[in-house]
């Protein structure tokens, strides 16, 4: 087969049927197609690759064909790589099926890739796959798209009148929902930016994290979050007691029995469509195919990952640590610029007391908030209230060097902020 002639399309339409619906790859393989029967390598190595994982049991999409391409380098062109995700699957199929008839050569992969694609829906998957493809692989090799200066010249310029006319909201960026921190950012989280908040074990940072998370949440505004460290119950559990202000164990067991429409409108409102979770994604390229959906489908506005240092970089072979955590790093600050978002990372503390792993990390980030915890508190109960000491030790946009004081509740999770001269033990 390997001298028969070349046949791109044909090609081409039968991998974008495939990757729409991983199924069809039934059809393909009891058809008796194999990588052989590809004349273009890439096309080869990609079928591969995702034979590989039907065979596997593994159901794949859009998603998990573009990891595959990033984690197995295989070298296909931005034309290229469009055209099989694009697919030649158009809305009107006569289209895609002219095509392959005009095309004469290797009749048994035309004929097998026109079964198949023939049997694409004609609007919902069809539309809901080129939506995925605008938002997985619009960015491929960078969006292209050359920002309007006007534009933004205009947008600043109002934010100055606004700011003149006594109209300013009093932040520049998104909000913490602790006045202390917005203020010590000036404005609070600034869009295109990585924020780390660090502390040794129990030192409450995934904490905070959340009831930042929610508190943008009781503002409306989307959040999206990846969470490495726990599973998605023992999250919302965690989010659950925040918004409450009781511990979700104690009710589980019931050992605590607060009112019914307080566990009712905290259910309902941590519902809703304002906080949209990953899930199956472990690595760079998983985050951002999913963070670009989360942002351009739901309008999410803050990227919550819990935590950097389990977050692996998309075809990495090294196991260096540092080199892992330097790539993630990398990764995680051309998705802040890229969708202009945000982005608050959890991290692990070195016995140095800095960012663990990487000082690209420290180089790359906007702040740095670091927790000390008061150790002097009793541990054990879930009831401590906690002194909770917070360093900023990086600012790009104002003071660090600054200790600002919390308070943690432990049985709750929530955060407060206390006067600098306040404490538990007094």
């Amino acid at each position: 087969m390997q001298n028969l002639p070349s046949n791109k399309a044909a090609e081409t339409a039968l991998l974008a049927a495939v990757v729409l619906d991983c199924r069809r790859m039934d059809t393909v393989a009891a058809a008796g197609i194999t990588p052989d029967h590809f004349a273009e390598g890439p096309f080869a190595a990609l079928y591969d690759g995702l034979l590989r994982m039907f065979d596997s049991g593994r159901r794949f999409s859009i998603i998990e064909a573009w990891q595959l391409i990033e984690k197995e380098r295989i070298n296909l062109s931005e034309e290229e790589l469009h055209k099989i995700c694009d697919g030649y699957i158009s809305r009107d199929l006569d289209d895609t099926i002219a095509i392959l008839d005009d095309n004469k050569l290797r009749r048994d992969l035309i004929e097998q890739a026109r079964r198949v694609v023939a049997e694409v829906p004609h609007c919902n998957d069809a539309e809901e796959y080129r939506q995925q493809l605008e938002e997985v692989v619009g960015g491929y090799g960078g969006t292209g798209r050359e920002p309007d200066i006007a534009e933004v010249m205009a947008a600043i310029n109002a934010d100055m009148q606004a700011g003149l006319d006594g109209k300013s909201s009093g932040t520049i960026g998104l909000t913490t929902g602790f006045h202390s921190l917005d203020s010590i950012f000036d404005g609070g989280l600034r869009s295109g930016g990585v924020y780390y908040v660090a502390g040794e074990k129990g030192a409450g940072k995934t904490t905070l994290a959340c009831n930042i998370v929610d508190r943008l949440l009781l503002r409306s505004v989307p959040v999206g979050g990846l969470t490495l460290e726990m599973g998605i119950r023992q999250f919302m559990e965690k989010m659950l007691g925040i918004r409450m202000g009781s511990n979700v164990t104690k009710i589980i067991t019931g050992r605590q029995s607060p009112r019914a429409n307080v566990i009712d409108s905290a259910v309902k409102e941590l519902s809703g469509k304002l906080l949209h979770i990953a899930s199956g994604v472990s690595d760079t390229a998983g985050l951002r195919a999913w963070a670009r959906r989360a942002v351009g489908k739901h309008g999410v506005r803050l990227l919550f990952v819990d935590y950097v240092q389990r977050l692996k970089p998309a075809g990495m072979k090294s196991l260096e640590q540092y080199d892992r955590i330097t790539a993630a790093s990398e990764a995680l600050t051309d998705l802040a610029l890229e969708l202009e978002v945000p982005i608050l990372c959890v991290s692990a503390l070195s016995r140095e007391g800095r960012l663990r792993g990487s000082g690209q990390l420290d180089y790359d980030a906007y702040g740095t908030l670091i927790l000390t915890k008061d150790h002097e508190m009793p541990a054990a109960p879930p009831d401590y209230i906690a002194d909770v000491d917070c360093f900023i030790d990086k600012n790009r946009f104002g003071p660090c060097d600054i200790t600002l004081p919390f308070r943690m509740h432990g049985a709750t999770g929530r955060y407060e902020e206390r006067d600098r001269y306040e404490s538990t033990s007094d």
